[in-house]
């Protein structure tokens, strides 16, 4: 398997260092190439005029659904943070300066309509078609180092330098894609941890390899390779594949299944199989009202003996962006030596449910019930019982968002862990400040705190982070933090400080680092990250 994944990464690096790839995206204008739970990426940047702390807007079909601000900008790129939106920004969604877009105004309510459906492939006439595109290679591959300084006693130092890889070949034919994404790390130790350890130990781990067939409209999805279901929840990844049919414009059915694959060695597990049967539901449109259920039923064997049965179901709701509904449900089929353990023909395994409301486009509040517990597996056949019990996750959360200037925003939340059989539950509170273009243009200031707090212990965390610009291309954020454990009259304590950045260049290639320093007797060291890589 791993002569398998180097052979096909050295060909796709010689592919890709044998000549320029094209630039991602079709825009004449700066638009979105990337979305991410960090922010939204652009392919614009100093080149198209755009500054740290700018005011963006985005555009769709020549109206404006969403406002947001510059948080890093290099010549030809820029990562932004999103304020403020009507609907959600998608990769290809024009971007541009507010000083760009004259009369500036959100987009009302009764403007969004669901958008028309294409027309399916096999009802469109062949008569005239142009050639489908020529296939294209995107990604990225990235060369990354972890190095730790052990300045205690123990002087236990270790470096892990690695290549990640993100790649896919679209339309090698038809509307058919490859994709692979992987990382192979060594793990350097200055000494053996344990007995028996090796100082030098390669990992290679592969999450994505295979063909996929994924167009919106299609009757059909499939892939075929190591993949990860987006419909069978909780299957996990497979060396196998999963297939989608579209039965009706807001009904799929399908199913997935293979071997259970080894995420550390990467190995595939002939002996571990998993097999699912889905049906999904979907109405609306995210700009308006949408609705959407999922239900699957899955089981998981290990050679002959069950691992686990259960029923999925999950249910979503929005309006307008003003109201967010999510919920999810497991319920486990307990037969053999599960019926055994447990007693029950079924259990409720999981369950979570959230809730957003957008009171203002400034204000917001969510609430959370967390019911979720650790699932027995094959593996855990015989581990006792207590071990399982005292791991359920039951607990609230709630909290609000604030945005009192467009310099000055806020975040808090708060929740409460139950814990059976104990005196005391667990508790805990987090608020976050931010402060942009303080305390001078281009520099901006978070400030949070948490605490958390169980039967036994007390603990504090205090963070503070600082946004220093150095020229247009190039910004630092540095954070000193700390964590604090009081348990009855012992008080614990460790302090660090870590400097960080991101630097684009050359439009294609990017350099991030964190430097970290940690300044307690008991965790003394300095660790430094490093990533270099290309975007293609």
């Amino acid at each position: 398997m791993r002569s398998i994944v180097t052979f096909i990464a050295s060909i796709l690096i010689a592919v890709t260092l044998a000549g320029p790839a094209q630039a991602a995206g079709n825009c004449s204008q700066p638009c979105v190439t990337y979305i991410s739970a960090e922010g939204v990426y652009l392919d614009g940047g100093l080149s198209s005029g755009f500054d740290v702390d700018d005011t963006v807007a985005f555009i769709r079909d020549k109206k404006t659904i969403a406002i947001g601000f510059v948080t890093k900008v290099a010549e030809y790129a820029a990562a932004t943070e999103v304020a403020h939106q009507t609907c959600p920004v998608q990769v290809g969604d024009i971007a541009a300066r507010i000083s760009d877009v004259p009369r500036l105004t959100l987009t009302s309510t009764a403007a969004f309509v669901e958008p028309a459906r294409a027309p399916h492939p096999e009802a469109t006439s062949t008569i005239n078609q142009k050639p489908g595109p020529p296939p294209h290679l995107r990604g990225s591959i990235s060369f990354e180092n972890y190095y730790h300084n052990d300045l205690t006693d123990t002087d236990y130092d270790r470096t892990q330098p690695g290549v990640k890889t993100k790649l896919e070949i679209e339309n090698i034919t038809g509307d058919v894609s490859f994709k692979m994404r992987h990382r192979t790390r060594l793990y350097h130790r200055s000494k053996a941890y344990s007995i028996g350890q090796d100082t030098d130990e390669w990992i290679h781990q592969v999450y994505e390899l295979g063909f996929f067939h994924e167009v919106e409209g299609s009757k059909a999805e499939w892939a075929i390779g190591r993949v990860l279901s987006p419909y069978v929840r909780g299957i996990g990844y497979v060396d196998g594949g999963y297939l989608a049919h579209q039965i009706h414009r807001n009904f799929k059915i399908g199913l997935a299944g293979g071997t259970a694959p080894d995420m550390v060695s990467s190995e595939p597990n002939f002996d571990r199989r998993k097999f699912g049967l889905f049906a999904a539901f979907e109405t609306g449109a995210y700009q308006t009202r949408r609705l959407a259920f999922t239900a699957a039923v899955s089981t998981e064997y290990d050679r002959s003996t069950v691992s686990r049965d259960f029923l999925y179901f999950q249910a979503t709701f929005s309006k307008y962006q003003l109201l967010s509904l999510y919920q999810s449900v497991e319920i486990d089929f307990n037969r053999d030596w599960r019926y055994d353990k447990t007693g029950d023909r079924f259990t409720f395994t999981n369950y979570y449910a959230n809730a957003t409301i957008n009171i203002t486009k400034d204000a917001s509040v969510f609430f959370s019930y967390d019911a979720r517990k650790n699932i027995r597996y094959f593996e855990t056949m015989d581990t006792p019982d207590s071990l399982f019990n005292d791991d359920y996750h039951q607990g609230i959360r709630a909290g609000l968002n604030l945005r009192f200037t467009d310099r000055i925003s806020f975040r808090g939340n708060a929740g409460i862990r139950f814990r059976d059989g104990l005196p005391e539950d667990n508790r805990f509170v987090s608020a976050t400040l931010r402060l942009s273009r303080f305390p001078l243009p281009k520099h901006s200031m978070t400030l949070m705190m948490s605490i958390v707090e169980t039967q036994f212990t007390t603990g504090y965390r205090p963070m503070i982070t600082y946004r220093l610009p150095i020229s247009r291309r190039l910004a630092f954020n540095i954070t000193g933090s700390s964590y604090i454990y009081k348990t009855g009259s012992k008080t614990t304590s460790y302090y660090y400080a870590d400097a960080s950045t991101y630097y684009s260049f050359a439009r294609r290639y990017y350099l991030a680092g964190t430097f970290r320093q940690y300044f307690d007797s008991r965790l003394k060291s300095v660790e430094l990250r490093t990533e270099l890589g290309i975007r293609l």
